[in-house]
């Protein structure tokens, strides 16, 4: 007898197959909601915290400028930080005028993201490019290295942004040359950098040349609850009413304890909420039903549980299996865990 997760599995992968596709009217419109969905950016206090710092580091003067390094694990919302940071350097974009009457058009932030088999004449050449010059092949590294300068001089850029920091770990030759730029970057061009990375690119912190010129920011995922205010809930709330599917069909989390229990399996990370909240809205879309159901809860909790995506709270059990009189224990569970351990 097929279970009633196996015929929403079954249907919702269907249903994931024609907004892939985009086979029906229907289909399209619920693959465009999805994804504007996933883009909706919801701050919270960690969140917000992180950002100020960060800015707050590049806006600091000196000489050479003050520059970041924002550290934290996938899915906690970095990408769509360094987003916010780009766009708020582009706001203020404009065509300039040089000294012989030529437009320039700006180019605020130059940014990359750093291959885990990075060398320096390969970081020089993408930069160039993304500064709209394609150096010739076999350029030399030190003339590279004078040709990126005068770029970000021209575009008049005032950030660079490398991403995936921790893929500059270890002393190869190759590394080593690349790490040298960054130490070169802000003390040439006086251009503050923002390096972001996992919990691992914490190792180049003690390589002197890296530290002493970089703020270390954490961003660390939505807790349950920070001075008495409820962080998640209002997070998750707030990212459910914002929704393109409308309020109501996420009514089933009006009830405080599936928002403990959503809280309780994600730990908190915005993008696994996004994640599990996605696979409940495409199976209530594939089921027809008018708002989502605990069986999409069951089914979306599968999923993710066999796709790894879930980062459970470490000591506590499956979420979902968690009976309500036992949801005030877990509640004081937690708030000893934000107290002590500071990840919940």
């Amino acid at each position: 007898m097929v279970s009633s997760t196996e015929k929403i599995k079954y249907q919702s992968v269907k249903f994931k197959d024609e907004m892939d596709s985009r086979s029906t009217p229907e289909a399209a419109a619920a693959a465009d909601k999805i994804i504007a969905f996933r883009s909706i950016i919801v701050h919270h206090r960690q969140y917000n915290s992180a950002l100020l710092s960060v800015l707050d580091a590049l806006r600091t003067v000196g000489d050479p400028p003050h520059s970041a390094m924002l550290i934290g694990a996938p899915g906690v919302g970095k990408t769509f930080m360094l987003s916010e940071i780009k766009k708020s350097y582009e706001i203020k974009r404009n065509v300039a005028v040089n000294g012989q009457g030529a437009e320039i058009d700006e180019l605020p932030v130059a940014a990359l993201t750093i291959p885990t088999t990075a060398t320096v004449k390969a970081t020089l050449q993408t930069l160039c490019a993304r500064l709209d010059q394609m150096p010739p092949a076999r350029m030399s590294v030190p003339a590279l290295e004078r040709l990126f300068f005068t770029l970000l001089e021209k575009r008049r850029v005032r950030l660079v942004v490398f991403d995936e920091a921790q893929n500059l770990r270890g002393r190869s030759t190759e590394k080593q040359e690349v790490k040298d730029l960054l130490r070169n970057v802000p003390e040439v061009t006086k251009i503050p950098m923002l390096l972001a990375g996992n919990e691992e690119a914490l190792s180049l912190l003690p390589e002197r040349s890296i530290y002493r010129r970089f703020r270390h920011v954490k961003l660390l995922p939505t807790r349950w609850e920070t001075d008495g205010a409820k962080d998640f809930v209002d997070f998750a709330t707030d990212y459910m009413k914002r929704s393109p599917f409308g309020p109501e069909v996420f009514s089933i989390f009006s009830e405080s304890s599936n928002l403990l229990r959503l809280f309780i399996q994600t730990g908190g990370y915005p993008s696994d909420v996004s994640n599990f909240l996605v696979y409940c809205v495409t199976a209530h879309l594939a089921m027809g039903t008018e708002r989502i159901l605990q069986e999409h809860l069951d089914y979306a909790r599968k999923e993710l549980a066999d796709n790894m995506y879930f980062r459970r709270l470490d000591g506590f059990d499956d979420a979902w299996c968690i009976p309500d009189s036992r949801l005030g224990e877990y509640r004081e569970r937690i708030q000893v865990m934000a107290q002590s351990l500071r990840v919940a």
